[in-house]
């Protein structure tokens, strides 16, 4: 009775988080209350130089997908870009994490005013201008459902073809916002070389700190148009106001560590 629980309430705050019927305020983020402020190991962070390293063979796929391309939904919320993976309840697996099975759920972005800072996660305290959260969810050892959150930072450059599909889905109606064809390995490539994890939370309230974070080091690019347009892109289903900013300030490691996984 208790595991199932514990899996309700896991289930339940990530879905706050995700449907986000309203707004968020990101400049008083101080008002987020409860375990935003009193958490322990809230998200994101200044990743810090890695306590341990693990060496990853060259064969070793840094993310298993089952195919290339998957359908996409969109689910904008007022909050952010977002789309879930289709068909539901696809798996993945993490080779290099003890093969563990991930469950797709969904994709989202975060970006700010300029290209100066629209990550959520620094990386040896630089900023990115847009960052990418593929979200996964996995039964842990006690049998509670926790989340693997895959991070993708950008910096300005070039325009990213994925991003791009992103962005023109969202400006169509109902049953047209949707991508026939999205492929998750242009962002999450297989033979990614360094990432790194740590434990933390969800970036939104509730904040509850049921995420495992990898971060690949690597930044794609996106395009100072494709950020203009995040901008001023109307939200939800077209009727919310657009976001110039979505990324949480930066949050205390009381103590936590990271792990560097790398190859050859």
């Amino acid at each position: 009775m208790m595991g199932r629980m514990i899996l309700f309430l896991a289930l339940f705050a990530v879905t706050l988080a995700s449907e986000g019927h309203e707004q968020i305020n990101y400049d008083e983020q101080n008002h987020w209350g409860d375990i935003c402020i009193t958490g322990e190991h809230q998200s994101p962070i200044d990743v810090p130089l890695p306590s341990s390293k693990v060496k990853v063979s060259a064969e070793t796929p840094f993310l298993q997908l089952p195919m290339k391309n998957f359908k996409m939904t969109n689910l904008n919320n007022a909050n952010t870009v977002k789309y879930s993976v289709n068909p539901d309840q696809t798996v993945a697996q993490v080779p290099w994490m003890e093969n563990r099975e991930v469950t797709l759920m969904q994709l989202h972005l975060h970006w700010g005013d300029s290209a100066a800072r629209g990550s959520e996660h620094l990386i040896g305290g630089k900023a990115f201008a847009a960052e990418a959260h593929l979200v996964t969810s996995y039964t842990d050892s006690d049998g509670s459902t926790k989340y693997m959150v895959f991070a993708r930072v950008f910096k300005a450059g070039k325009a990213n073809a994925l991003v791009e599909l992103m962005i023109e889905g969202a400006k169509k109606e109902n049953e047209d916002r949707k991508i026939d064809s999205f492929d998750l390995s242009a962002l999450y490539p297989a033979n990614s070389d360094i990432w790194k994890t740590y434990m933390g939370g969800l970036t939104t309230p509730p904040c509850s700190e049921v995420v495992h974070w990898v971060i690949v080091r690597k930044p794609l690019t996106i395009s100072k148009r494709q950020l203009k347009q995040l901008r001023k892109m109307s939200l939800g289903h077209g009727d919310m106001p657009a976001m110039t900013r979505n990324w949480r300030e930066i949050q205390p490691l009381n103590g936590r560590e990271s792990t560097k996984y790398h190859r050859g």
